[in-house]
């Protein structure tokens, strides 16, 4: 990001081998692009041809070896894209959410920003901190079929940022660690975006046109009287 380089992303023909047939007859979406990258590991969606009855699947790609592994959550166990081994301890009392739809069931994605704080999301998503009960809601129900990491808020060590109900109009987000709320309004002719964060901007990204701007810092602590 602070250079402006780009690289290609090239899709691991391991991807379109056998093994993939164990989740039911997926395979990569053509032309598909990862949904989530780190340090160490892409995560890469796969299309089962049964959307309406099956939870769309992931698969993660190893940016060094481009070796690929299947997704190894489960209630204690999550993704971290940043470690070399994937696979990652849930830290207590926290457990991985399960995301539902009429038809089934998997887990779904507990993501760590900062100071301890994760974001919760599945059908419902929650900001949580290891080692304390904090639940706070953050958004209402993601749409059935687009199941998470696809849709749902996203934080750094600054804020959380998540689409507002309306969808159109405003972003709404929360300051950390204060987690006092704020909203940025999205002018007219963005229309309806998804966001995304880096360390010191924000993304919004609607159509084939992305947007940047600095992302909004808390307002200052009034002096108290005498």
């Amino acid at each position: 990001m602070a250079t402006g380089q780009t690289t290609q992303f090239v899709l691991s023909p391991a991807l379109q081998q056998s093994w993939i047939q164990q989740c039911g007859g997926c395979g990569p979406l053509g032309g598909i692009s990862p949904v989530r990258i780190g340090d160490d590991w892409a995560e890469v969606p796969l299309f089962d041809g049964d959307p309406e009855h099956i939870l769309q699947q992931f698969a993660f790609q190893n940016l060094q070896t481009g070796n690929v592994l299947a997704n190894p959550a489960g209630e204690a166990t999550t993704v971290n894209l940043n470690s070399p081994t994937l696979a990652e301890n849930v830290c207590a009392p926290l457990t991985v959410p399960t995301f539902r739809t009429a038809y089934s069931q998997a887990p779904s994605t507990l993501t760590p920003i900062d100071d301890g704080f994760e974001i919760a999301d599945a059908n419902d998503s929650y900001l949580e901190r290891c080692g304390t009960h904090l639940h706070q809601f953050l958004g209402s129900d993601l749409p059935y079929n687009c199941a998470p990491p696809t849709c749902g808020p996203v934080g750094n060590a600054h804020l959380v940022v998540m689409e507002n109900e309306t969808g159109i109009g405003w972003i709404d987000g929360m300051f950390l660690p204060s987690r006092q709320r704020f909203s940025i309004y999205v002018p007219v002719n963005v229309g309806s975006v998804g966001a995304d964060l880096a360390v010191r901007h924000l993304y919004l990204s609607a159509g084939l046109g992305i947007w940047s701007t600095p992302i909004p810092r808390p307002p200052k602590p009034r002096p108290k009287n005498g």
